[in-house]
């Protein structure tokens, strides 16, 4: 678990120093770290001086401690310009390391520090396989539809009867596992969607039109339109 106060103050050390991006040729200089003004001055190898906001990094980080993976791109819900330079500013930090995942850049976080402030590192390829098998693993217990309703047992009963084999999720919900996959139910109580009904789970990157509707059995969980979407999962509570 890393606190941003404590991000900020490591993000200071390496004012001075020639930051490599991930991408190649996006190097930075951190110019300051302005605390009044909750952001991070950067200078870019054009020689143009940007600035990161606090609350762009505390979205990475949120991901980070929640999950120890992040698609930047996916926590910054595809917003803004020039992404590459908070995942610049994270990856030259010694605890975080960076890998492909489905051929997307994430950042990684480490129990440790694994490589000296002012670079980066790439994760050992058998521990990013390793990650990928568990990205994959939670991937296939997601279910392919859910149903939001005001009535959970009646619903939990009616799929019952259709041959389901219904098991406690958590509070207020429940998976329901046929043959061909699994449905979970729960209150909109739970997830607040625009409406009751039955939502087709996809697995796609949130968007600016997507809207976060709540957290179940530890996925998070955005509505679009007719669909639910996510990729995302807590690692602690």
């Amino acid at each position: 678990m890393r606190q941003l106060n404590q991000v900020l103050k490591d993000i200071e050390a390496l004012i001075g120093m020639t930051l490599n991006s991930i991408r190649p040729g996006a190097n930075l200089q951190v110019l300051d770290v302005d605390y009044d003004g909750e952001r991070v001055l950067v200078e870019t190898s054009t020689g143009k001086t940007q600035s990161r906001s606090f609350s762009e990094l505390q979205s990475i980080l949120d991901f980070l401690n929640r999950e120890n993976i992040v698609h930047v791109e996916t926590a910054l819900k595809g917003s803004g310009s020039s992404r590459n330079q908070p995942e610049t500013l994270l990856a030259n930090l010694p605890y975080i390391e960076y890998a492909y995942i489905n051929r997307k850049k994430h950042l990684v976080l480490k129990d440790a520090y694994t490589h000296p402030p002012g670079t980066i590192q790439q994760m050992d390829l058998l521990e990013a396989k390793q990650l990928l098998d568990q990205i994959q693993d939670k991937a296939n217990r997601l279910p392919q539809q859910i149903i939001v309703t005001n009535d959970l047992k009646s619903t939990a009963d009616v799929l019952r009867n259709l041959g389901g084999k219904v098991s406690a999720l958590g509070q207020a919900a429940y998976s329901v596992d046929f043959e061909a996959g699994c449905i979970w139910i729960t209150r909109s109580d739970v997830l607040n969607t625009s409406q009751i009904g039955s939502f087709t789970l996809l697995e796609a990157t949130p968007t600016d039109q997507s809207v976060c509707v709540g957290e179940l059995a530890g996925f998070r969980f955005y509505e679009e339109g007719a669909f639910i979407l996510t990729l995302t999962e807590r690692t602690s509570e």
